[in-house]
């Protein structure tokens, strides 16, 4: 490498974060995106929008039935609130009658395996999904068969 005049590049340690059990929210999808009627499986998650002057982050709920947007909410603060009020909302507009055995997936972030938001769910009678760490595929209806 001297002759060459090469010089490698030392790559820093990345932080190990210690792991979250969420053992006690299962996967009731299992890739199964597929559903018969409306408000029988929708799917949450944030979404980053960069833009010139700053990070805006949008918060959806989907219905898996026909890929409509139940409720969304945007923020300049990734925080539980953001969560909170876009299932707020779309529990506004969906009556309860129409939710009835609802579930709601999502991925594993520390928003959605928070406790305010499990009390939240729980507290509308909605089902918690969560996917398996590290598998995108049960994220997306895209990707799987």
């Amino acid at each position: 490498m001297k002759l060459n005049q090469l010089q490698s590049i030392i790559r820093r340690k990345k932080r190990k974060y210690s792991k979250v059990k969420h053992h006690v929210i299962p996967n009731l999808l299992q890739r199964d995106f597929t559903t018969e009627r409306p408000n029988q499986k929708w799917r949450i998650d944030i979404s980053y929008l960069f833009g010139k002057q700053r990070t805006v982050y949008l918060c959806t709920i989907k219905d898996m039935y026909d890929k409509s947007i139940i409720a969304y909410q945007m923020s300049r603060f990734i925080n539980m609130s953001l969560v909170i009020n876009t299932l707020n909302k779309a529990v506004d507009i969906v009556p309860k009658k129409q939710r009835k055995g609802l579930i709601l997936h999502s991925d594993q972030g520390v928003h959605f395996t928070n406790q305010q938001y499990r009390y939240s769910l729980n507290e509308q009678h909605i089902r918690h999904s969560v996917s398996y760490k590290g598998s995108c595929v049960d994220n997306c209806p895209f990707l799987s068969n």
